[in-house]
């Protein structure tokens, strides 16, 4: 009886130092050498070159998968999937049309009106350029009428409604503000952590305008108040999330769970790639060993990332 031959297909990591450390794509390697023994693994960098790469590993059905931009890096065969910034508005006309729950979302112009009867009594104003909301620069939480007024022209616009902004319906998740962070790659869960505000908020029904635009709606950023989470349904969530992007490798899924109903609203999916806070230069000031090492613990992450990229390469390579 003839054996049978496995088919080897090519799975190419391009390596992204800034946003990944490259130990941790050498465990993920390691991993799908024992998950997947179809499947051959090779790290590159940005700037090496394709062609330098012996002819018959081209000979494979390939995959290059990048958390980030390819650079100099142009692999001479198969598709390549990587992640790259997708402005605000697209992603939520993209969960929209993925029936994913998402707050409304509109530009803020000149003469734009909001009915209060569909975007609720307050809404969220925020920059459109993903380099600021970042940081969480330039969130506001406003009275919806007085949003109106402002974009009629009737009431002064205060300083920090400059530049390009968005109007997102507000979704109150309680009496400390609250949103949920799930890493998936490729639709997998990666990790989940939620991040609480220290202190509760003034009370949002009865304050005057002044109080209302004082408040900060959202936690802190960084360490303050982010504990590990094992939410299913939030897992389950961001995988839909995902599927509405399914060409971007990893997503850093925003979710908000609104105070008394329960429901989910799919706030930002974060594509640029630069959400991988296991090992990412950016979380090392408030990144502690331990949690580390929990998180990684509890997810299994390393080896659910060797499933799901198997799973992708065997999919998408050619």
């Amino acid at each position: 009886m003839p054996f049978a031959v496995p088919v080897i297909r090519n799975l190419i990591l391009v390596g992204q130092p800034s946003q990944i450390n490259t130990n941790d794509l050498l465990v993920i390697r390691d991993c799908m050498k024992k998950v997947a023994t179809d499947v051959r693994v090779m790290l590159v960098g940005r700037e090496d070159d394709a062609r330098l790469i012996t002819p018959e590993f081209w000979r494979e059905r390939t995959l290059t998968v990048s958390f980030g931009p390819l650079g100099r890096f142009q692999p001479l065969r198969g598709p390549v999937l990587a992640n790259r910034s997708i402005a605000k508005l697209d992603q939520y006309h993209m969960l929209r049309k993925a029936g994913v729950r998402t707050p409304l979302t509109a530009p803020f112009e000149p003469g734009s009106s909001f009915d209060p009867r569909e975007w609720g009594a307050l809404v969220i104003v925020k920059p459109a350029q993903l380099s600021r909301t970042s940081s969480g620069e330039g969130l506001a939480l406003f009275r919806t009428e007085r949003i109106n007024a402002i974009a009629l022209g009737e009431q002064p616009a205060p300083q920090g409604l400059l530049g390009q902004m968005l109007v997102q319906s507000f979704v109150d998740t309680g009496p400390r503000f609250s949103v949920y962070r799930c890493l998936t790659l490729f639709g997998s869960q990666i990790y989940q952590s939620v991040a609480e505000a220290e202190h509760t908020h003034p009370p949002l029904a009865g304050s005057d305008d002044a109080t209302i635009e004082a408040i900060h709606p959202e936690p802190p950023r960084g360490s303050t108040g982010v504990r590990l989470s094992k939410d299913p349904e939030i897992a389950d969530f961001a995988c839909q999330m995902a599927a509405a992007f399914p060409d971007v490798p990893i997503l850093g899924c925003d979710i908000l769970r609104e105070h008394g109903s329960g429901e989910l609203f799919a706030v930002e999916v974060n594509a640029g790639g630069n959400v991988w806070h296991l090992s990412s230069p950016r979380a090392a000031p408030w990144r502690r060993i331990d949690s580390t090492v929990r998180y990684l613990r509890e997810f299994n992450s390393f080896e659910t990332a060797a499933y799901a990229l198997a799973r992708t390469v065997r999919a998408h390579a050619t």
